[in-house]
């Protein structure tokens, strides 16, 4: 065991017999295990070699000498007292992981799949279950991509989202966990479902209990709202307007028309401008183009995206980071 290693342990490794009694036991008491992780008053009897063959922590812990026979035992199993809190390895938490690896995000209730997911990625680091890790980290790419294509697939598709109403929770367990990678995309699934009065004051938990962002997290989504509106202004619904427009385009089929058009949409469809930022990554709304010639349309649609992969490939300095590249997702 490396000093590191060492250092995750509680220094009483072994409790005392005469402990016991104020003791409980675990939904996770296996009468074929052979040996018992204690975590506060909480004891689970468990398998050794599971453990060791999925955490690098325990498999070395494991490796070492036995101590003296005449360390007191439990039900003939010696037992470890691990300084974390009872529910990190209770039900739907680490063991569940472990022990029914099937089940794995396998919640309807959002709640608890948020506690599940933090654990996964905080016991993951610290007992270097590596795989386990790596799932939870895979779980967030795919709710939180890091490419244009992927967001449209999560949020533009058919792909359900697994994470409505715990924006803010995401983004508290990113920042947590110095995922800043996944953040841009936490960031923006606030501007894009959460009011700015959640934003501002924090939005209700279903036990009734209100999570707020921190005061960092409000600035920097101030500060991208502002950003983005000028981004649209530049790169997508201002191709409509000033001097960005490009309606009608060069080979419009009946350039006055689709001035008229393009005018009379700036009148009815946009009482101010440019739209809300929540909507800066969308597609093109049908409703721009429809009435344009064939070749402005295309045109407008073509520049319209090239303008919202400009939008994405900057989203990390609206929300005042370093660019994609920069950020770290491990």
């Amino acid at each position: 065991m490396t000093p590191d290693t060492a250092r995750l342990l509680d220094p009483e490794d072994i409790i005392k017999a005469r402990d016991v009694n104020k003791l409980k036991r675990s939904d996770y008491w296996f009468d074929d295990g052979n040996i018992i992780l204690q975590a506060q008053n909480t004891q689970f009897r468990v398998h050794r070699s599971i453990l060791a063959r999925n955490s690098n922590v325990f498999r070395d812990m494991f490796s070492l000498p036995k101590g003296s026979d005449e360390e007191p035992l439990i039900e003939g199993c010696v037992v470890v007292r691990v300084a974390d809190e009872p529910n990190h390895w209770d039900r739907f938490n680490m063991l569940t992981v472990i022990f029914y690896p099937s089940r794995m995000f396998q919640r309807t209730d959002t709640g608890p799949l948020i506690n599940f997911l933090a654990t996964m990625l905080i016991m993951g680091k610290k007992y270097e279950f590596d795989k386990i890790r790596a799932n939870a980290l895979h779980w967030l790419s795919v709710e939180l991509p890091n490419s244009l294509q992927a967001w449209d697939r999560q949020f533009h598709g058919y792909a359900p989202r697994r994470i409505p109403g715990l924006e803010f929770n995401v983004v508290r367990l990113v920042i947590q966990e110095e995922l800043n990678g996944f953040l841009p995309a936490a960031y923006f699934a606030c501007l894009r479902f959460r009011s700015t009065a959640e934003i501002m004051s924090g939005s209700l938990r279903q036990d009734g209990s209100r999570i707020v962002l921190s005061n960092s997290s409000k600035a920097d989504l101030i500060y991208a709202g502002e950003s983005l509106s000028a981004a649209m202004s530049e790169c997508t619904y201002g191709l409509l307007h000033g001097s960005k427009n490009i309606i009608p385009g060069a080979n419009c089929a009946s350039p006055t028309k689709c001035t008229n058009i393009r005018l009379k949409k700036l009148d009815t469809q946009f009482v101010t401008f440019p739209p809300s930022p929540k909507f800066s990554l969308d597609p093109c709304p049908k409703w721009i183009t429809d009435e344009f010639c064939e070749p402005c349309a295309t045109m407008f649609r073509t520049a319209f995206e090239a303008g919202r992969n400009r939008i994405w490939l900057e989203l990390p300095q609206h929300f005042r980071m370093a660019g994609w590249d920069g950020l770290k997702y491990q």
